[in-house]
């Protein structure tokens, strides 16, 4: 039968070797990865820590530390990652699903049909995060606190939870979008999104 061996070690490498379109990206990485198999199944462990991760164009402060580790046993997936930076920023979240795996050809697939089960935290600025997801030119502020569940399946991703947002602001030159004095309370039921409460201006009186 097929056997499968791999060891994969990433050491104190930059960042910006996985810069993708305009984001270009500040910080170091270390990794590694093992993976063992014979036949139809294959194990596996790895792990990838994130120091100084930022935008060049963000603030030192806004910096996240972080880390993922992932482990593959049997065919099912685990995966826990966590992240803090400097202003408060806190961020944990766990995720487990069912993976397909194979060596004869190599396969490692996440089905459709997977159930998947998991959970999320995240509470303080919302800076850092609004730098990696956001364009180059756009600014967000504020604070966080969102905490909730995952269920369902790949295909079909159910959140039950609850987030507030409060003194937030966001500013888009590129789509003219300019929002200030943000607050709101959503609470995840599901396939559904529902609105508590929200209070906004434009910036210019707008309610």
């Amino acid at each position: 039968p097929a056997r499968l061996r791999l060891v994969a070690n990433l050491k104190d490498a930059p960042a910006s070797l996985f810069n993708q379109g305009a984001t270009r990206l500040d910080g170091r990485l270390s990794g590694t990865l093992t993976m063992n198999g014979q036949g139809g199944n294959f194990n596996g462990d790895g792990q990838l820590q994130a120091v100084g991760l930022r935008p060049v164009t963000a603030e030192r402060r806004e910096a996240i530390d972080g880390s993922i580790t992932a482990t593959l046993r049997n065919g099912a997936l685990v995966i826990q990652g966590n992240a803090t930076n400097p202003r408060g920023l806190r961020a944990t979240a766990d995720a487990r699903l069912t993976v397909i795996t194979g060596l004869s050809p190599f396969r490692l697939q996440v089905a459709r049909t997977s159930a998947i089960n998991g959970n999320f935290e995240i509470g303080g600025p919302v800076e850092a995060v609004a730098k990696l997801a956001l364009s180059r030119n756009s600014t967000a502020s504020g604070t966080i606190l969102a905490r909730g569940q995952l269920s369902g399946t790949v295909a079909s991703p159910s959140v039950q939870g609850r987030a507030e947002l409060n003194n937030a602001a966001l500013r888009d030159p590129s789509l003219g979008v300019r929002v200030t004095d943000a607050n709101a309370v959503i609470n995840f039921l599901g396939p559904i999104a529902d609105i508590e409460t929200l209070t906004a201006s434009d910036g210019r009186g707008g309610k």
